[in-house]
């Protein structure tokens, strides 16, 4: 997905209604409570919310808003929507409206440094988080296997986090200063997202980080709570199942993430997701 011009606008209104619930994982950077697309139901309009967790929104047309007692607050259709953790609204929605939505919680950001600089929803317009947001979605739509949605929702919110880092200079200047380099890992993410097609190994990361292969997996480990290499292999497992879910075979899929052959590219599938690539794709 290299441009918003290549990809198709999701219609969020002929998503199913049902919630993907996503089960929060041990991450203890990062924890997913839940996620999923549908059509906002009647019962929720003119409900008030205060969710503990940072909330992230995508709708692809307007109809979407949170209120408070002094202003209201739209969703911006083909951006990302980012409510702050303890902040109370109301919910309204044009009739029939989707969205996409996911809540996760950052331990390793302080609730001190939320409130102080998350007061109000703030608009991500990066057109490659919006894309990974709609990537995920087209996976919940496909019936992704609950382990591809958990590798889908952890990409998009170190993605979302990342940017939100870089929209907001304070928290970036209190994150880098508190807990390392969440903005500082965004060189190597986007050249594993670059390169996937491509050999990649540690000492690219790191290049890509201005450090030694060392000091860049221990940012990894810190971060993410995994090495660099294990993190390229899930994202070619990612890419890969998006491209069998469209029709591939597991020959090119293999080609395409870098994989090599096809039977490596089984056993890696088999690794992080449990079973065959086959079986994932019949069970869809």
């Amino acid at each position: 997905m290299e441009s918003d011009c290549d990809v198709a606008m999701l219609d969020l209104r002929h998503l199913s209604a049902a919630d993907a619930r996503l089960a929060a994982g041990d991450d203890p950077q990062v924890r997913i409570n839940r996620g999923g697309c549908h059509r906002a139901e009647e019962r929720w309009q003119g409900q008030t919310f205060a969710h503990a967790d940072i909330g992230l929104y995508l709708v692809d047309e307007p109809g979407m808003w949170a209120e408070t007692a002094s202003r209201r607050w739209a969703y911006v259709a083909g951006a990302i929507t980012v409510i702050p953790p303890w902040w109370t609204y109301t919910y309204r929605f044009r009739p029939g409206m989707g969205h996409a939505y996911l809540h996760l919680d950052v331990p390793a950001w302080p609730a001190a440094l939320l409130r102080r600089h998350l007061t109000h929803p703030l608009v991500l317009r990066d057109r490659a988080v919006v894309q990974v947001f709609r990537a995920w979605c087209v996976r919940l739509r496909a019936g992704a296997s609950a382990g591809e949605q958990r590798l889908g929702a952890q990409h998009l919110a170190l993605s979302a986090l990342s940017a939100l880092t870089t929209a907001v200079p304070q928290l970036a200047a209190e994150v880098l200063h508190r807990d390392g380099a969440w903005r500082h890992l965004r060189p190597a993410l986007d050249l594993v997202e670059a390169h996937l097609a491509e050999p990649l190994a540690v000492g690219d990361l790191a290049a890509a980080l201005g450090c030694s292969r060392e000091h860049c997996a221990r940012l990894f480990r810190k971060h993410l709570g995994q090495t660099p290499v294990h993190y390229i292999q899930e994202r070619r497992v990612a890419r890969a199942m998006e491209l069998l879910r469209g029709g591939a075979t597991v020959t090119h899929a293999a080609g395409a993430v870098g994989a090599g052959t096809r039977q490596y590219l089984g056993r890696l599938v088999r690794r992080h997701l449990g079973r065959p690539p086959s079986q994932l794709v019949q069970a869809s």
